[in-house]
């Protein structure tokens, strides 16, 4: 029986599917006999986190910590300035014999922690990864603002390292070990895919199933990276259809055209809106828990061809290899909506 602490800046919040996966990865620890404590931040405020706390097992401790910065738009910036808070937090976990961390504050509680320490690899910030999505002069933007960011991102690069080469790794598709391993060439690299709690899903999507009269194409995740330009693009040359954007910025339901965008809801709730999901992402995804969900509850999904998304797909002919071809989804959408429109 081991006493394990689970850390990350997120945990403990509905922010994502980086949060529900490793809720149920401890949870698998838990029925084989470990103790879990969840270490939360308790001041977050930055993607109205105060509004989005994740029910978690009533078997489980809950230690809350506060931090000196919480930014989303400065991320580097933030770990410096918590940097100091987050390493006290490691070297007070003296009587925890596991850590498991993911995301941009594990590398400085890692490397303060003196027991095993485990990384869980959620998506590609996880890898060191800060890529350059936007297009336009936004891009330009972005690029004088990482440019900004460059030292302390360096500095949390070298603590990144650092925490890699002490701890178990574990990442959630073989596209993260793949990329994981250039970091680690001679560490093993576990891989753990999502798990769902189905049972949950199913019934929070029953309870909400005759709650929209009118079904429409779904994106949950409404910004550059999620794809949100790409999905206005496809509704824009789609106008008999209804788009549903579902985002954490939404506060109210706002409509243009056949545009809808949604606030934040329960994912049962969510694919009550869904007859298509879209998954037009531009970076990375580590595996696509949306496409798992959306495919548990039988709903089609069309979904760019990058990172780990190929992975959690059952139809690769689902797939659209340029997120940017709007042609291809329109044909791929168009492909999965006439069965429905043929048995009507």
């Amino acid at each position: 029986m081991a006493r394990i602490a689970i850390f990350s800046k997120y945990f403990g919040y509905n922010i994502g599917g980086a949060e529900h996966s490793t809720l149920e990865l401890l949870k698998r620890r838990e029925a084989a006999g470990d103790n879990i404590t969840a270490v939360i931040v308790a001041n977050l405020r930055s993607h109205g986190a105060e509004s989005l706390r994740m029910p978690l097992p009533d078997t489980w401790h809950i230690r809350s910590i506060s931090l000196p910065a919480d930014t989303v738009r400065f991320r580097f910036f933030a770990y410096w300035r918590n940097r100091a808070a987050l390493s006290e937090l490691g070297s007070s976990l003296k009587d925890f014999d596991a850590l498991y961390a993911y995301g941009l504050y594990a590398p400085a509680v890692i490397n303060a922690f003196t027991g095993q320490t485990v990384y869980l690899v959620r998506d590609e910030y996880g890898l060191g990864w800060n890529r350059n999505y936007r297009q336009g002069l936004k891009r330009w933007l972005f690029a004088l603002y990482r440019l900004a960011e460059w030292p302390l991102e360096r500095l949390w690069l070298r603590d990144l390292r650092r925490a890699i080469a002490k701890s178990r790794l574990i990442a959630n598709s073989r596209f993260i070990a793949q990329e994981l391993q250039g970091l680690a060439p001679d560490a093993p690299i576990d891989i753990e895919y999502p798990e769902l709690d189905t049972a949950t899903l199913q019934a929070d999507f029953a309870r909400h199933a005759a709650d929209v009269s009118h079904k429409g194409i779904v994106l949950i995740g409404d910004n550059i990276l999620k794809g949100g330009d790409i999905a206005r693009k496809i509704a824009a040359r789609l106008p008999g259809e209804r788009f549903y954007l579902f985002d954490r910025r939404n506060l109210t339901e706002q409509r243009d055209g056949n545009l809808i965008s949604m606030p934040w809801q329960s994912p049962g709730r969510v694919y009550a809106h869904a007859k298509l999901v879209i998954v037009p992402s531009r970076w990375h995804e580590a595996f696509g828990r949306v496409v798992l969900e959306a495919q548990v509850l039988g709903i089609p999904v069309v979904a760019s061809a990058c990172g780990g998304l190929p992975e959690a797909i059952g139809d690769p002919t689902a797939l659209v290899a340029d997120p940017d071809d709007i042609d291809s989804w329109l044909t791929k959408i168009a492909e999965r909506l006439a069965p429905a429109v043929n048995h009507r």
